[in-house]
């Protein structure tokens, strides 16, 4: 620990020193070479580990509503935005940022030139394309994990204060299978059309709808819904008399 006096009276733990120190090396490296794609992945998936740790929907009422506004938002923003700017999309454009500002015969010669790099944000997840010849990237934005990881954060919290192994036939496999689903039909819809596809046009209704038919069936709909279950009670083994004991919980919305 640093000295207390460092700190306004509390040390600061081991730990937070060296995760500033790794943040700060991995935000130094991606600024001095962007083609670093694994830097800007771990520090994506940090962001995105970091919000849905931090920020927790209280129902399904409210999840449903935000989906359903992500879902409208993103729709929009990829697919009508371009009739109103003469064909280029917003969304894609924030994601993929600058075009480089020499022409792609000079960049194809002298690709490391500063005018042939992009001047994009680190918001995007994105894996090589080994398999292509023309090489590029497969990019996924970072709300397109937050959002529906909000979903499955619920789904989650919502199994273990009901006693329900998450690992079997849970709320949280139902969520997390469709989210592979809605993934995969969207990287389908790109390959097929060869156009930029809002990821959450497809991850939506592939979460929301199975969990909604699973909390029907299972007799749950109601309780998760209305977020009914006390938060902080989580069921445990039975104690003695044969009632579950309760073991306290962080409440199911707290802020960043």
């Amino acid at each position: 620990r640093l000295p207390e006096t460092w700190c306004g009276g509390g040390g600061l733990p081991a730990a937070a020193i060296a995760g500033a120190a790794c943040g700060v090396a991995a935000a130094a490296a991606w600024y001095a070479d962007r083609g670093l794609w694994w830097v800007q992945d771990a520090m994506g998936v940090s962001v995105c580990a970091l919000f849905l740790a931090s920020v927790r929907l209280p129902s399904l009422r409210v999840a449903t509503a935000l989906l359903t506004l992500a879902f409208v938002y993103d729709v929009f923003f990829v697919f009508v935005t371009p009739l109103i700017f003469g064909g280029e999309s917003v969304m894609i454009k924030v994601a993929t940022g600058d075009a480089p500002e020499r022409d792609p015969e000079y960049c194809e010669k002298y690709p490391d030139d500063s005018g042939c790099k992009s001047q994009e944000l680190p918001m995007l997840l994105l894996v090589p394309r080994y398999w292509d010849y023309l090489g590029g990237y497969e990019v996924l934005g970072l709300g397109d994990v937050v959002i529906p990881g909000l979903l499955v954060t619920l789904a989650l919290r919502h199994d273990l204060s009901t006693g329900r192994k998450w690992w079997g036939c849970s709320s949280f496999c139902v969520v997390l299978v469709g989210y592979a689903v809605g993934l995969a039909c969207a990287d389908m819809a790109v390959a097929l059309t060869g156009v930029g596809q809002p990821a959450l046009l497809y991850i939506v209704p592939a979460t929301l709808l199975p969990l909604a038919l699973w909390a029907r069936r299972e007799g749950c709909l109601q309780e998760l819904w209305k977020g009914e279950r006390a938060p902080g009670a989580v069921q445990a083994a039975p104690a003695e008399g044969g009632r579950p004991a309760e073991i306290e919980q962080q409440p199911l919305l707290s802020g960043a």
